[in-house]
């Protein structure tokens, strides 16, 4: 089927980065979730959190820009319909190109004029990506993990 990874909602696999160590670990391999509330982020994490962040990294920080420093980077399933067949069927997604972006402008001080034009710019789909990152911007963070090698948030 046009070479798609396919799966069904259900069945779903959701896997996390840890940027410290460089690996993917599957959620259901991490232990418990930890809840955002539960954070204390070391100084190689500081983005995780905006009470942690030193004065001059949060003033050049959009608010937007520090709510995607937050989110762990993560794929999960999405659902994607085939417009040759119109079949639909789940494939794995990610935002962690905008994440990652995020982190960079984070530790570089420096955020560009235009962030959001370069966020969505990421994919040739501009609709699409304006609709995630919206959606990204006004959802709720979902739980973090400790990697198991590094005992670092992903």
């Amino acid at each position: 089927m046009h070479n798609s990874y396919t799966f069904d909602e259900e069945n779903s696999i959701h896997i996390r980065w840890c940027d410290t160590c460089r690996h993917w670990v599957h959620e259901q391999c991490a232990g418990h979730p930890i809840s955002r509330s539960d954070l204390t982020p070391s100084y190689e994490q500081s983005y995780l959190m905006l009470d942690s962040m030193d004065a001059q990294k949060k003033d050049a920080m959009p608010s937007d820009v520090c709510i995607l420093l937050g989110w762990p980077i993560l794929r999960s399933s999405k659902r994607f319909s085939i417009h040759e067949e119109d079949e639909t069927c789940w494939q794995p997604f990610s935002m962690e190109l905008v994440v990652e972006m995020a982190r960079k402008w984070y530790w570089a001080h420096k955020v560009p004029e235009n962030w959001r034009q370069e966020l969505t710019d990421i994919y040739q789909d501009k609709e699409f990506m304006e609709s995630e990152l919206t959606t990204l911007l006004t959802t709720s963070y979902p739980s973090y993990y400790y990697c198991s090698k590094c005992f670092r948030y992903m």
